[in-house]
């Protein structure tokens, strides 16, 4: 599988913290972090399906689920634990679902999702990809905040959706990668959608 995965997934996570509280103005202390891992998700056949983040993807035809050891390599972080990435093999284009103990990773503030997504878009913004948008969007029956961007460099596209909701002390973070080709709309439409 190729490993473009560095360049932008984990790019996202180290963008989203720097900062966060330094820039909320009044920062809002939490209890102690819970510290258990969510439930990890399960893959059968083409099919992705977490009960904790309540998300059900299917693989379109032609991607890859990373297996476990894949996604064990890919280094996120104290705190971020990787529960599905799948990708086109052929184009690069990948989707990934994330699970964030977000008072691990930025210490016992409580982070809100628009704090979340705004440091995650400005982050994006700043490594030279365009924001296109900032909306609600649903996955399955719930609501999540997400940023799109895109940019282009030489003779490559790319488009990305950042979606993030939190349940607990957990951000469930959703990102979408679509490169040149491949139709972001395209990908997020392998969620179930109710």
């Amino acid at each position: 599988m190729k490993r473009i995965l560095a360049l932008i997934l984990v790019a996202v996570l180290a963008f989203a913290f720097a900062g966060c509280a330094e820039k909320s103005g009044e920062v809002k202390y939490a209890e102690a972090p819970e510290t258990s891992m969510p439930e990890k998700g399960k893959i059968t056949g083409d099919t992705y399906e977490s009960t904790f983040a309540d998300i059900t993807f299917t693989k379109p035809e032609g991607w890859i689920f990373a297996t476990d050891e894949e996604i064990a390599g890919i280094e996120a972080g104290d705190g971020i634990y990787y529960d599905m990435v799948c990708q086109n093999p052929d184009t690069g284009s990948q989707v990934a679902v994330m699970f964030e103990e977000t008072l691990l990773t930025i210490g016992n503030v409580a982070i809100t999702e628009d704090e979340y997504i705004k440091a995650i878009s400005e982050g994006l913004y700043n490594s030279g990809l365009e924001v296109i948008s900032q909306e609600d969007k649903k996955i399955g029956e719930e609501n999540y905040k997400s940023v799109t961007v895109y940019g282009e460099a030489e003779e490559l596209t790319v488009m990305q959706t950042s979606l993030a909701r939190k349940k607990g002390n957990t951000m469930i973070s959703v990102v979408a990668v679509a490169f040149n080709e491949d139709n972001i709309d395209d990908i997020l439409k392998c969620f179930v959608q109710e």
